[in-house]
């Protein structure tokens, strides 16, 4: 359920909504009425993406470009926390430098090509298998399974 909802320094220390405002938040829980409940849990829908560019300055479509790209990672991990995009001029190097924040790991990749739009390119696609490879990994950490039983003794021992 999507609202649309003011952030105060209440929603700021607790989680929760007292008033209303004007950014999209994720609602979880059962709502009663206008007024805050404390059985709602708010997510921000949005990650924190961070442009930076060095010795250059960037156009509005790199900077849309770049942060478009970034965004189609959502839908690989739900608990991306943030985003780090520095792009970077030398010579004829274009370099795109991507850190991205999920949970308690960070992952990082650098792609040099001639144009920014081609290291932004390949730099997400680096990203996005090492975020298929990250979650994965946990995947398997979270559900290893038990593949032996152990035997029940045959001989067992009545006592009386």
């Amino acid at each position: 359920m999507h609202l649309k909802r003011r952030c105060t320094d209440h929603f700021a220390k607790t989680g929760h909504f007292s008033t209303f405002c004007f950014f999209p938040i994720e609602i979880t829980g059962n709502l009663r009425g206008v007024h805050c409940n404390t059985n709602l849990t708010v997510k921000e829908s949005a990650m924190q993406v961070t442009f930076t560019a060095r010795h250059f300055k960037a156009t509005k479509p790199l900077r849309e470009y770049a942060e478009s790209e970034v965004t189609r990672l959502k839908k690989y991990a739900d608990g991306i926390v943030g985003c780090d995009i520095v792009l970077t001029q030398e010579r004829n190097n274009h370099i795109a430098d991507i850190t991205l924040k999920i949970d308690n790991a960070k992952l990082t990749v650098s792609e040099s090509t001639d144009d920014f739009f081609k290291s932004i390119d390949q730099a997400v696609d680096k990203l996005e298998r090492q975020v298929k490879r990250h979650r994965e990994k946990i995947r398997q950490h979270r559900h290893e399974k038990i593949t032996e039983v152990l035997a029940s003794p045959e001989n067992e021992v009545e006592f009386e």
